[in-house]
């Protein structure tokens, strides 16, 4: 009796030391207690604020802070938050409007990763500082699907990336999108793919080098969710277009983004709702 009492205090202490270091450690990666610095694509406030506490060492380190950091999404995203003329924003609603733009850059630091995998070329600094580039949303007329493009501006001779991202009401990637997409300068088609599939919600396009520098027109219908062997298991919006138009202006990326759901069976078009951010 006496040994088994010895035993389990021996054990509890152990178990104790334990649960005592796996708190340290928690605390220490800045986990602990339900608070996580980033998610759904965006900074919480805690995020902004380990933002504020890395700023001198980003300061001191440079580049090395990615390296120090292990070139985590969240110090690349900090990164471009520091050169953001809105970290210097002083209103009371200074904490909500990075959280948003904080948002735009993970979708940067995404499209660019999307990019990366293919290519296999990887660039470990801020998206935002290799793009002069503008993010656009759109969305089917349901609203249960929404698009978002990454592109730069049309130049001549050069190609033109743009990255695409498919969400949902939520603001997270959509899985198993079945769509068509073309794109088109001066009436012709520069890329075309009809049947095309995304998996995890991210699609990267790369033109070959364009004719002019004038407006480009992207379009994607959207064909619905599910298994592309088996179309008629497919659930979500169907039939729906989504048209982006890239117009260069004033040597600046400027989009008007009209945004149409066509749906098939009635032949008819209405405008849906789109939002940009700069």
């Amino acid at each position: 009796m006496i040994i088994f009492v010895i035993n389990f205090m021996c054990n509890s202490k152990i178990l104790l030391l334990v649960g005592i270091s796996l708190i340290l450690c928690l605390v220490g990666s800045g986990v602990a207690f339900g608070t996580p610095f980033y998610e759904n694509n965006a900074f919480t406030p805690n995020g902004i604020e380990w933002c504020e506490e890395n700023l001198s060492l980003y300061n001191i380190l440079g580049d090395k802070f990615f390296e120090h950091h292990k070139y985590s999404i969240e110090s690349r995203v900090c990164a471009s938050l520091y050169n953001d003329s809105l970290w210097n924003y002083t209103g009371t609603d200074r904490v909500e409007k990075l959280i948003e733009k904080s948002r735009y850059y993970s979708q940067l630091e995404i499209a660019e990763s999307s990019s990366e995998s293919k290519t296999g070329v990887i660039d470990p600094t801020p998206a935002a500082r290799n793009q002069n580039a503008t993010i656009i949303y759109g969305s089917t007329l349901d609203e249960t699907l929404s698009l978002k493009a990454v592109t730069d501006t049309p130049q001549q001779n050069k190609q033109l990336k743009i990255n695409l991202s498919f969400l949902n009401k939520n603001g997270n990637l959509v899985t198993d999108v079945n769509f068509d997409i073309e794109i088109i300068q001066q009436n012709k088609t520069i890329f075309s793919k009809k049947d095309d599939f995304s998996k995890d919600g991210l699609y990267s396009i790369t033109t070959r080098p364009l004719a002019s520098s004038e407006p480009v027109e992207m379009r994607v219908n959207i064909n619905g969710l599910g298994d592309p062997q088996i179309p008629v298991q497919w659930v979500g919006p169907k039939g729906q277009m989504i048209m982006f138009t890239i117009i260069p202006e004033f040597g600046q990326l400027a989009i008007i983004t009209l945004v149409f759901s066509i749906i098939s069976f009635l032949a008819i078009s209405k405008k849906s709702r789109f939002y940009r951010i700069n």
